[in-house]
């Protein structure tokens, strides 16, 4: 029976504040680590409840460390006072009343466990109101211990999220430089590798000119042949009573004529050998065609073969390099003229075609009619170091069908329907 009615309703109010005061720590705690969720829910048991002494064990239920924190007077001999009691009641199952606990005999003091068998901790709190601890007291003590709780237990998860962040973004941070390193290290490897293909490029060429050097030096002996007797005839004409001077003006020409000839061969054997950087630009395949067979001309004459040509007209430009495109032209027509060498019972013939294909794509296509390739041997001819040819090196048709991946195409060879096969590729 209610003796002071006005007392109890002062108490009952004083709770509800200290309830609803302790409802709104828990949005303090956002983001806090567990160590300050345990002091502070101590520090606000101490200054609400006004208790002697406050203690504080939250378990991690992950099997982290716990977190111990105990303030108040005499504090180290309550802490020590109640894992003696812990120590010989085994756990706490439920909630517990217990007198003389730390220094303070005359104290009181209450344990309450969070979670079954307070697998998530407890709180211990301990004063000397004769009245402690009463229901409001419990209660209060409760809310608080479950919002600490709670709270622990979001720290502890948000804390893990953190660490794996961390973790994960260290290991990106790791995998991408190392895939950095891998290309860089790719890139550098590439680089090499197109700067090896330019060399066996370049020396392909040049050994390509060597094997046409009689036929460049005749190709050059010719206009420059000229160029002498031009010369002398104009002489001639200039030494007569009176000089003929029409003579002479058209003897000049000729002279002129025949140095750009063998100026002409010459700038593009300098082309052919020069050591250079790839340059693409839009080109029109058939000047690039006409240059290559301008150069083998001499060529043509001195194995006695015939060279037709079938160029297509109207042909959109492809990006490519003109002295690559030009060696790979050059090769192919070389490779035709020397499987015509034997042939004697027909005429050699060696036709240069250019086709418009779909998608503004070029065929060109170099079609012999020598005695054809031993469909045993077809699909090693690109090999490197494979030759079918006396003293070849093998690196011609491999060093070419590089340059035509290079542009994007493909080079294959086809059989003919008679005598022969034509190389071809499409850029």
């Amino acid at each position: 029976m209610v003796t002071n009615p006005e007392a109890e309703i002062r108490r009952l109010r004083i709770g509800l504040r200290d309830l609803v005061a302790l409802s709104t720590i828990p949005a303090a705690w956002v983001g806090r680590e567990p160590a300050a969720i345990a002091a502070g829910l101590a520090d606000v048991l101490i200054g609400s409840l006004h208790l002697d002494v406050a203690y504080v064990r939250l378990c991690d239920p992950g099997g982290g460390a716990a977190v111990e924190v105990t303030r108040g007077n005499g504090r180290k001999a309550f802490a020590d006072s109640l894992q003696g009691h812990l120590a010989l009641v085994g756990r706490w199952s439920r909630r517990e009343i217990i007198r003389g606990l730390g220094d303070a005999a005359p104290c009181r003091s209450v344990v309450i466990p969070i979670g079954v068998d307070a697998e998530g901790g407890l709180v211990a709190a301990s004063c000397e109101r004769p009245d402690f601890p009463t229901e409001v007291d419990q209660l209060l003590l409760s809310v608080a211990a479950n919002h600490a709780a709670t709270a622990f237990q979001s720290a502890r998860v948000q804390q893990e999220l953190r660490q794996g962040r961390q973790e994960l973004e260290r290991k990106v941070a790791e995998r991408t430089a190392e895939l950095r390193r891998d290309i860089e290290d790719r890139k550098r490897a590439e680089e090499a590798l197109r700067q090896t293909q330019a060399d066996l490029a370049h020396v392909s060429r040049v050994t390509t000119l060597g094997e046409m050097a009689a036929s460049i030096a005749h190709e050059v002996d010719q206009p420059l042949s000229g160029v002498v007797i031009n010369a002398n005839a104009c002489l001639r004409f200039l030494a007569g009573a009176p000089p003929n001077l029409d003579e002479v003006h058209e003897g000049l020409q000729a002279i002129a004529r025949d140095g750009r000839r063998a100026a002409d061969v010459m700038a593009r054997i300098r082309a052919l050998a020069r050591r250079t950087a790839t340059e693409r630009e839009p080109l029109d395949i058939n000047e690039v065609i006409r240059e290559v067979v301008a150069l083998a001309d001499g060529e043509m004459r001195r194995t006695r073969a015939r060279l037709r040509t079938q160029l297509a007209g109207g042909l959109p430009r492809v990006l490519g390099d003109r002295v690559q495109l030009q060696q790979v032209v050059l090769n192919l027509l070389m490779n035709g003229l020397e499987a015509m060498h034997a042939v004697v019972s027909r005429p050699r013939e060696l036709v240069i075609r250019t086709t418009r294909e779909s998608n503004n794509r070029i065929r060109v296509a170099v079609q012999d009619s020598g005695p054809g390739i031993d469909p045993q041997l077809m699909s090693r001819m690109f090999d490197a170091f494979f030759t079918t040819k006396p003293g070849g090196l093998g690196m011609g048709l491999s060093i070419s069908r590089s340059i035509v991946e290079q542009h994007g195409g493909r080079l294959c060879l086809v059989p003919n329907d008679g005598p022969g096969t034509t190389v071809q590729f499409v850029i």
